[in-house]
């Protein structure tokens, strides 16, 4: 997807929320390339504050290839490097849900997964049961979930 396609999505880039008010609906956000506000009027409300993306400590973590999934930008140079480089399997890191939109994307673009997590359940805040419909899924799809 182009950048500049984000906003008939609905997805407003380089925007700061800095008010809400839930009585009426709406937030008030500030574009802060023009430091234009406006009026966004929404039906359900969800804040997803995310995580910090980490860089492991190992040898060969710098190299060509190994990123990590943050920001915006980070996900055009991954999907960059893929239209390039044409590469046929992904390593994914963390079994999120971040991590599974990432093994969903990779997945849809013909890359065979694998996917690491060092919690013994994937979906980490998610009941078991849905967590283990999700790694059937997975495995029926021809991820690997170690």
């Amino acid at each position: 997807m182009a950048l500049n396609s984000f906003g008939s999505k609905g997805i407003l880039l380089h925007h700061e929320a800095f008010k809400i008010s839930p009585q009426q609906k709406l937030i008030l956000v500030c574009d802060l390339t023009t430091r234009q506000e406006k009026e966004v009027v929404y039906d359900k409300l969800l804040t997803a504050t995310g995580a910090r993306s980490v860089l492991l400590p190992m040898k060969g973590s710098n190299l060509k290839g190994i990123f990590t999934l943050y920001l915006l930008e980070d996900g055009i140079a991954i999907n960059k490097y893929i239209a390039a480089n044409s590469p046929r399997k992904g390593l994914i890191i963390g079994a999120g849900s971040i991590g599974m939109e990432m093994a969903e994307a990779f997945s849809s673009r013909g890359l065979s997964v694998t996917m690491v997590e060092k919690a013994s359940d994937i979906l980490g805040s998610m009941d078991t049961e849905i967590s283990e419909v999700v790694e059937k899924e997975l495995n029926q799809n021809g991820s690997d979930l170690n």
